[in-house]
């Protein structure tokens, strides 16, 4: 394990090195992220609802490859194997995508999920590598590298959307794939710091031969199988959600496997795995809302809200950047004032936490609401209102987020690790297809003038605050139940 000393406030210097990984990862992942929903709607002219069932189906396989990855990296190729692997599939993936052909678009997207499937977990897994257990910088390390991952999300929809304006959509794909190309770069240059941290469990294990190919390479030959089914998931969502209709059991088994190690566990062991499937189910929850940034709000704002500023109108697809702006801005502040309370003895608990931000998410589409209710004079939501939901919405991001992925390192154990922070990453999977649903919701014909569409938002959007708001206060009675279960662990 790469450490420092655990009695010192300063991070260790590796933090900073990951969490710029991250961002150069993230600045691909989001830049194609930004663009993906609208160019499938204008470009490959598919209908609105074909567009956000396969995001969906793509955004769900994202979340759901990290925990299979995790596994992977936890029992065969170590942490450091994986995210080299991982990021090479991800780097080919925009390649990929820059042709713009719809063929060579499932491949892409489906070289991108396989990627981001070792990738993810093994990352944040060495992350977790750099403290020791009741080190109490950890909170704020994650914080820290969560900042790293929302300056490459804030930065990548704005230049890779104003380069689509400019050049057209391929160059900006080509922004993307730089992005991961600097990413891996970097990670190269850290493999002699990181040391132990993120080696494979058995070295010799992986050179073992069977049917006369090594182990590893064994794995990655396998791993390319999958590439056709994650193409066949992607371009069947649509009629037959064969994505839907697969993952979901998958997942319930996943899910049901964490439960039977905490059955098997000690008391201690088990109880604190029952707090990780409860967080976990609230990260489902509050992601299922707060995902329909990616297609209904973007949407929402390239039809019903009023882009022009100062004389400049901004394309819809820059306003995923809004988020993880103001993560960026506050999440410094966050990362201190957890440390600050800390030492106080104040520091809210996890659950608590967790309960501000379903609340906090709710209040955000609130204000998308109070939006529609107070259109301007060309019958469109002024983008303030939009901004205000954002910041909501990143508030209470940054009270679930990092400090429940911090959570999983601390409550779950050594030896499934990658794959408790894959289950995390899973229940993005269930929030991605939720998320699909209530997107759906709000596809309506697109002669409809804005005024009368505003209403329809409104509705779901006003259904959505009041579902998330009633979970966190339902969420507030269950809270020393809990702690108690989480046995000291913050």
């Amino acid at each position: 394990m790469t450490n420092s000393n655990s009695t010192s406030t300063q991070q260790p210097k590796l933090l900073y090195l990951l969490s710029a990984t991250e961002t150069w990862e993230r600045f691909g992942f989001y830049g194609m992220r930004a663009l993906l929903v609208l160019f499938m709607t204008k470009e490959l002219m598919y209908h609105q609802v074909r567009s956000n069932s396969i995001y969906a189906a793509y955004a769900a396989l994202i979340y759901f490859g990290p925990f299979i990855g995790g596994i992977i990296a936890d029992r065969y190729l170590g942490y450091q194997k994986s995210v080299i692997f991982g990021g090479i599939m991800m780097a080919l993936g925009y390649l990929l995508m820059i042709p713009n052909e719809e063929f060579t678009v499932y491949i892409a997207l489906a070289l991108v999920i396989l990627g981001n499937g070792f990738f993810k977990s093994s990352l944040a897994s060495t992350v977790g590598g750099l403290y020791e257990q009741g080190d109490p910088r950890r909170d704020a390390g994650f914080t820290i590298y969560y900042i790293g991952i929302n300056i490459g999300a804030s930065v990548a929809p704005i230049i890779c959307s104003f380069v689509k304006e400019a050049y057209g959509t391929k160059y900006a794909f080509v922004i993307a794939f730089i992005g991961m190309l600097i990413a891996l770069f970097l990670f190269f240059g850290q493999l002699k710091q990181l040391g132990n941290n993120g080696l494979p469990p058995d070295i010799e294990k992986l050179k073992q031969k069977i049917m006369g190919i090594p182990l590893e390479f064994l794995i990655y030959a396998l791993s390319l199988l999958a590439v056709p089914v994650f193409i066949s998931f992607l371009y069947f969502e649509y009629e037959y959600r064969l994505a839907t209709y697969s993952l979901v059991p998958i997942g319930l088994m996943c899910f049901g496997y964490i439960f039977y190690t905490a059955l098997k566990s000690d008391q201690k062991q088990r109880e604190q795995l029952f707090v990780v499937l409860i967080l976990m189910f609230c990260n489902t929850l509050f992601f299922s809302f707060f995902d329909l940034a990616a297609t209904a709000l973007t949407v929402f704002a390239d039809n019903n809200v009023n882009r022009t500023v100062f004389g400049f109108s901004i394309p819809a697809q820059a306003f995923i950047a809004v988020n993880p702006t103001f993560t960026m801005i506050l999440g410094v502040f966050f990362s201190q004032l957890w440390v600050y309370l800390a030492k106080r003895n104040q520091d809210p608990s996890t659950p608590a936490k967790f309960v501000f931000a379903l609340v906090l998410v709710g209040i955000g589409f609130a204000c998308f609401v109070l939006g529609t209710k107070n259109l301007d004079s060309q019958n469109l939501v002024p983008v303030g209102f939009l901004l205000l939901g954002y910041l909501f919405h990143t508030l209470g991001e940054l009270c679930l987020s990092p400090v429940g992925l911090s959570t999983m390192t601390k409550l779950s154990p050594k030896t499934i690790t990658a794959m408790v922070i894959g289950a995390w990453y899973l229940c993005w999977s269930f929030s991605n297809l939720i998320a699909k649903e209530l997107a759906n919701l709000t596809v309506i014909d697109a002669n409809i003038p804005p005024v009368d569409s505003a209403v329809s938002y409104a509705n779901v959007f006003g259904n959505i605050a009041m579902v998330s708001v009633a979970a966190g206060l339902m969420l507030i009675g269950l809270v020393p139940l809990i702690k108690k279960w989480m046995h000291g662990v913050n």
